[in-house]
C-alpha cells in the first residue's frame, strides 16, 4: 500500500494513516476475490491550510497497482481554510468629508482557498447586490459602489465570506 498527500502540490514529508489489516465482513467478496479494507489517515496530516490531494494505491500479488487518481469518481481533493480573506484596498474613503454629490469607491479583496460572497452595508442596511459570482477567479474580486451625498457620516461595512465560512 501507498498513501501520498499533497498540500498545494507539495508531497508532505511524513504521512501518518493506519491500516485495519481486518477484512470487512459487511461487503461480500466480489468474484473477482477483492477484499475491502479501512485505511485510517490521520488529521494531523491536515493542520495547515491548503488544497489537499490524498493519493492510494496498492499492489496484489500478481502486480496490479490500481490508483484512486485513476477515477475521476474516486478523486480525493479537498481544502483546509482557517484564514479569514483580506481586503488589501479600500479607496475613496480617505476623507472624512468630501465635497461631492456621490464618490465612488473601490475595493479589491484576496482569498487563498476561495471567496463566497462580499455585502456592502451603508448605515447598517445592505446596499445593492451581494456579490456571488467571481467567474473564474475565485481568488481575487475588485468591486465598487457609489455613496450619495448626506448631511451625516455614514458607516460603511464591506462583509467578506470565504468558501470555508471565515468571515471579515
Amino acid at each position: 500500500l501507498y498513501i501520498e498527500i499533497t498540500r498545494d502540490g507539495k508531497p508532505l514529508d511524513e504521512v501518518s494513516y493506519e491500516i485495519s489489516s481486518k477484512i470487512n465482513e459487511e461487503i461480500q467478496v466480489g468474484d473477482s476475490g477483492w477484499f475491502q479494507y479501512t485505511y485510517t489517515i490521520g488529521k494531523e496530516n491536515f493542520t495547515s491550510d491548503g488544497v489537499y490531494k490524498i493519493s492510494i494505491s496498492s499492489e496484489d500479488a500478481t502486480g496490479n497497482t490500481p490508483e484512486n487518481n485513476n477515477y475521476d469518481d474516486k478523486l480525493i481533493v479537498f481544502r483546509v481554510d482557517n484564514t479569514i480573506p483580506e481586503i488589501t484596498s479600500i479607496v475613496g474613503l480617505e476623507e472624512n468629508i468630501v465635497n461631492a454629490q456621490e464618490v465612488e469607491v473601490k475595493y479589491d479583496i484576496y482569498d487563498t482557498i476561495g471567496l463566497k460572497s462580499v455585502t456592502v452595508y451603508v448605515e447598517g442596511k445592505q446596499h445593492g447586490e451581494a456579490v456571488t459570482d467571481f467567474g473564474a477567479d475565485i481568488n481575487n474580486y475588485s468591486g465598487s459602489f457609489v455613496l450619495q451625498e448626506n448631511r451625516n457620516a455614514q458607516r460603511v461595512q464591506i462583509v467578506v465570506e470565504d468558501l470555508a465560512g471565515n468571515v471579515i
